[in-house]
């Protein structure tokens, strides 16, 4: 396997320091229009893949926002996997959990408070057939699963997968 060492990454990322075993730092990213934490998994000790940095290059210099198809994607998502789906139990007062973990959707950006983050991750690794695209998480805290979070992983720009964290 081709490895680089982090200096790719730490030009375009000022501050990208190494916490075994990932890369993180933190950059403004064009497609969500925030600045947001950003982790690299490293491999063989604290090295990267040239993919890794290809991907970075290109997600820094995407210039469309993702919000908009990832409301309403998750939105659909919540409504299919979520909401009416998950049996959360009860408080000491006996209030139905869900009425705050999992509360009904009137519209998706209603989405947005149920959900902190996101941490941007590029991992090294990938199916071979996924060499060439371009291959990114989204990760999220949400009030419905603080165990596992929400991961949404794009491939080429659109939404491959909706669930966990590193799903």
């Amino acid at each position: 396997m081709t490895t680089i060492d982090a200096a790719a990454a730490t030009e375009l990322i000022p501050g990208l320091r190494y916490e075994r075993p990932f890369w993180t730092g933190r950059t403004h990213v064009p497609f969500w229009g925030l600045v947001i934490p950003v982790t690299l998994k490293a491999v063989e000790g604290d090295r990267l893949v040239p993919r890794q940095a290809r991907i970075l290059r290109e997600i820094l210099a995407y210039p469309h926002d993702l919000r908009p198809a990832f409301e309403r994607r998750l939105f659909d998502y919540y409504q299919q996997h979520v909401y009416d789906c998950i049996d959360f139990g009860f408080d000491d007062d006996g209030a139905d959990l869900a009425d705050t973990l999992a509360p009904r959707l009137d519209k998706p950006d209603d989405i947005w408070r149920l959900i902190d983050g996101p941490d941007l991750w590029i991992d090294w690794c990938c199916k071979s057939e996924h060499e060439a695209a371009v291959e990114f998480e989204l990760d999220f805290t949400c009030t419905w699963d603080d165990e596992h979070g929400l991961g949404v992983r794009y491939r080429n720009w659109e939404i491959a997968y909706i669930g966990g964290y590193g799903g």
